[in-house]
């Protein structure tokens, strides 16, 4: 049986698509080809380890891999996965993915828009959806799994000092934590820009397709909607421009919101925020 030995586990809107095609293009990673979301540990958990398995290399192709894991951001966020988690005993390490707590609110609003989950302002949808703002502190949660991890098991990407300024600092960290050679990326993986979320124009269309693309994915049949974008049938439904900008007093009302959540992980991870003072 064949499991991973890593995962991402955080946040969304934090650059863990980008981390996922960078990892598929490594020949000493493995991580599923046409999914990278398969929520196992919080909303699949009941479909049982046999299929969780499905999604990596038989054990007579395992061995070829130093590094073998799935990147679902949410698993942060759910009290349960944690014990779900310590249940694997061959996953060994977690890569979490942070971003500037005001930036990745706004850049989850927009996602939402995306998919008809709200309408209106930021400010509308932020007063409605509270997980919009609560899934930017990251701190309590961290905590959690701070009692069941050693801090070496847990790699820390900010995306602004890493992924946003410096792609091969990035190879560099995500290799040495995984004990891969960096060498092995090839020297275009992960150039270029990080996906940026767009309103369709065609917004029932897209939302008809998405709901046909989690039906398939229900199915294991991912591979079917990997090809549909890959051969731009995103396209089809156009573009809008974006939903309208924060507005400033909202941007100094969240920064003041998180200022104490920011001195928090700079404390808790050891690390420099200054980038998103």
């Amino acid at each position: 049986m064949t499991l991973p030995t890593f995962l991402g586990i955080g946040v969304p809107r934090s650059g863990t698509t980008w981390l996922h095609e960078l990892l598929k293009t490594h020949p000493q990673v493995y991580v599923p080809k046409y999914r990278k979301e398969i929520h196992f540990f919080n909303k699949n958990y009941d479909r049982g380890i046999d299929w969780y398995e499905k999604y990596f290399p038989s054990d007579a192709r395992a061995d070829k891999y130093r590094a073998i894991g799935e990147i679902t951001p949410f698993y942060l966020f759910y009290d349960a996965c944690i014990e779900r988690i310590l249940k694997m005993p061959s996953i060994k390490k977690l890569i979490i993915n942070l971003r500037n707590p005001v930036d990745r609110a706004y850049s989850y609003y927009v996602v939402m828009i995306q998919n008809g989950e709200c309408v209106g302002s930021f400010e509308e949808c932020m007063s409605q959806h509270p997980d919009i703002l609560q899934q930017s502190f990251y701190s309590e949660q961290l905590k959690k799994y701070f009692h069941h991890f050693d801090r070496e098991q847990m790699l820390f990407l900010i995306y602004e000092q890493t992924i946003a300024s410096s792609i091969s600092k990035t190879k560099e960290i995500v290799a040495n934590f995984l004990d891969i050679d960096v060498e092995g990326f090839p020297s275009t993986a992960g150039v270029g820009k990080v996906a940026v979320s767009r309103i369709p124009k065609a917004h029932a269309a897209y939302l008809f397709f998405n709901k046909i693309a989690w039906m398939l994915k229900d199915r294991r049949l991912d591979c079917i909607v990997s090809w549909s974008i890959k051969l731009g049938i995103k396209r089809v439904f156009g573009k809008q421009p974006l939903p309208p900008k924060m507005k400033e007093e909202t941007r100094r009302y969240l920064k003041k919101l998180y200022q104490s959540e920011i001195y928090e992980l700079e404390s808790l991870l050891n690390i420099n925020l200054d980038c998103w003072k």
